[in-house]
């Protein structure tokens, strides 16, 4: 296996992962590993955007560097503990120091986060020893670890406990893995043209042919000669993937989409689309839209209930079948994860990375 930068690594697959992805890049995907078994894969679900939180058991910080892709650590200061004064019995703070510099630490969590970009499957999350750190390094349980203490402090010399070794865990450099599951899910958005044939009416007002008055009385109708035989439109559209609706091996989308009319009326959209190369989109389905009618009390074939019938005409919304053809826009790109990844970090000393 290689990591992104090229290195190649080994692991070995050992621990069960905790985690709740979240939705649409704003969620929390939390993620478990134990520095006792130094060499684990594991695999998460996480979507673009998620923050991916680590967490590291049984670990030491005092000893260790953590580190994730880019995060570079940096040596720390070394300190040695200050002698005893003669006949003096072993003060906690010293204790704590010379256990420290033995090699030993009060083994805890050691938490790091991280935003997934777009394109990554793999991290590796390295722990390593910090420069100067003792050449064996024992974690020690929060009882075991004050019960040391608390016997170095009955002493005059400071001496770690004779049968401490036997209580404490053994802890090297380690490599874990995680791979990102990809979602099967994923959204595209476009924009495109839209046939219709929800089309508004036209009336008229015409001599009566059955009048026998003169001047003639007029009727109202509808000119079907005036009107479109479709509509055509822009309009945007949300379009659903799912890897699995490849029928022929054509990514098939769920699509809703909005459209603008004259005078601020909507028109909204339903239906199937195939896409093409993950850059247009070919959609067939429902469209309901808003048309012209005529004025409550106005009835096809009958007189005209006043002389201007047919001015600002009021609306009804009407429904029938749509074809669209759009191109995508809109995504972010891989630029926009990146930033949020690649930043460079400030050494890490036992806590979370600072960006600079």
């Amino acid at each position: 296996m290689k990591n992104q930068k090229g290195v190649r690594y080994s692991c070995v697959t050992g621990l069960v992962l905790s985690a709740a992805p979240g939705l649409a890049g704003a969620g929390e995907v939390a993620v478990a590993f134990d520095h006792t078994k130094p060499s684990v894969v594991t695999e998460t679900a996480a979507t673009p955007g998620d923050r991916i939180n680590v967490t590291i058991a049984n670990t030491c910080p005092e000893h260790f560097l953590y580190e994730v892709r880019e995060f570079k650590p940096s040596p720390p200061a070394a300190g040695a503990a200050a002698p005893l004064a003669p006949g003096a019995t072993c003060p906690e703070k010293t204790a704590n120091e010379t256990l420290v510099a033995a090699g030993y630490c009060k083994q805890g969590l050691q938490p790091l986060t991280f935003v997934h970009a777009s394109d990554t499957r793999t991290y590796q999350i390295l722990v390593t020893k910090k420069p100067g750190a003792p050449a064996s390094v024992r974690g020690l349980q929060e009882s075991e670890w004050n019960q040391a203490i608390e016997e170095m402090k009955k002493q005059t010399t400071c001496a770690v406990p004779a049968g401490l070794p036997a209580k404490a865990d053994a802890l090297a450099d380690a490599a874990y893995v995680v791979n990102i599951q990809k979602s099967p899910w994923a959204l595209g958005m476009s924009g495109g043209l839209s046939i219709s044939d929800v089309v508004d009416p036209r009336f008229a007002v015409i001599d009566d042919p059955a009048s026998t008055s003169t001047p003639p009385s007029t009727i109202v109708i509808r000119d079907r000669d005036a009107e479109d035989s479709q509509k055509l439109g822009f309009a945007g559209f949300v379009h659903v993937h799912n890897e699995k609706w490849r029928p022929w091996d054509i990514p098939i989308a769920g699509t809703f989409g909005l459209g603008m009319q004259d005078q601020d009326r909507i028109s909204g959209f339903v239906g199937i689309s195939a896409a093409a190369f993950d850059l247009a989109y070919l959609t067939l389905g429902w469209n309901w839209s808003s048309v012209d009618r005529l004025p409550a009390g106005q009835r096809l074939g009958a007189a005209p209930i006043s002389d201007n019938v047919l001015n600002d005409l009021p609306s009804k919304t009407d429904d029938g079948w749509f074809l669209g053809i759009s191109f995508k826009f809109m995504s972010p790109g891989e630029s926009f994860y990146t930033g949020k990844l690649t930043k460079k970090s400030a050494p890490i000393e036992g806590g979370t990375p600072v960006e600079q």
